[in-house]
């Protein structure tokens, strides 16, 4: 498969170009019921205003869309392509471009988003916690992180390294799940309090699996740290094994395995009437008030 990243150098390891959104939109399907699990652990009631962080093309946010009770869903992306993207692809929710570990440009949320997005950040616990900083009273933070990826399978293995290395290349953990499960109450702000955190199993199919790898692959290949470490000829080598295996049910007469992700899922609330501090929280503009899914706020 021929390289087709946008990838900037310390931006979204995974990149955002077309292989990407084709992943992300596998990912939604095949850990949807891993996702409806955690939004049923929340409180029965219609949230104001919802933000599904690092959006995508907008396939996670229709799922927020589908499962929870809203006013009003708002997405935030870096990238103005995927931004472009989740407006056709969710009528009914607003989208903004810009940079989630800075404030928000949504003012007081009661209910934030993130799913496999703090395993692309650096100090990720810091992050999360400005993203709790920023809550309304009574609102709640709902994240979804990769712990383990558990195979035997040699391709899966040596795609895992690949990704592992690339991801920390940029300053981040990719199985960031253990980092989050040792959150204690110093990691939080004042105000909030650890709800849920817990690791669950979910078998993927092999061959989701290496359709999902795949698609990452051709948006890795041009990246500075897999270039430095793979051969053009190890890369063609991994990618024909990959396809191989998304396209074929067994090996040697048998079914391929499935894959095993380790999920970490966490949800912190925020106190009612908890006023935690955040730099500029207080300062920053609301950009997405109006009509939800209207072209609201500037991409860039």
């Amino acid at each position: 498969m021929r390289s087709q990243t946008d990838t900037p150098p310390g931006g979204y390891s995974f990149g955002t170009g077309r292989p990407a959104a084709e992943r992300l939109l596998v990912v939604a399907r095949v850990f949807g019921p891993v996702l409806a699990r955690v939004l049923g652990d929340l409180p029965p009631r219609r949230w104001s205003t919802a933000v599904d962080l690092g959006c995508g093309p907008g396939s996670s946010t229709a799922d927020l869309v589908r499962l929870l009770r809203t006013d009003r869903i708002v997405g935030v992306d870096a990238s103005p392509a995927f931004v472009r993207a989740a407006r056709g692809r969710v009528p009914g929710a607003a989208f903004v471009v810009g940079d989630v570990t800075r404030p928000l440009p949504i003012a007081r949320p009661d209910l934030l988003y993130a799913r496999f997005l703090l395993s692309h950040l650096p100090r990720p616990l810091e992050v999360a916690a400005g993203w709790v900083a920023q809550l309304g009273g009574g609102g709640h933070l709902v994240l979804e992180e990769p712990e383990r990826i558990d195979t035997d399978d040699p391709t899966f293995r040596r795609y895992l390294r690949l990704t592992t290395g690339a991801v920390a290349s940029r300053g981040a953990t990719m199985l960031v799940g253990p980092t989050l499960a040792a959150i204690g109450p110093g990691d939080l702000p004042p105000g909030a309090q650890l709800v849920v955190n817990r690791a669950v199993e979910h078998p993927v199919a092999a061959a989701d699996a290496a359709t999902m790898f795949a698609l990452n692959l051709a948006s890795l290949r041009d990246d500075p740290s897999v270039r430095a470490r793979w051969t053009a000829r190890a890369l063609d080598d991994l990618a024909d094994r990959l396809d191989r295996i998304r396209t074929s049910p067994t090996d040697a007469g048998a079914p391929h395995p499935p894959v095993v992700w380790q999920v970490r899922q966490v949800v912190v609330a925020a106190t009612d009437g908890a006023r935690p501090t955040h730099p500029s929280a207080d300062r920053r503009t609301d950009r997405c008030t109006g009509v939800p899914g209207g072209d609201q706020g500037a991409e860039g």
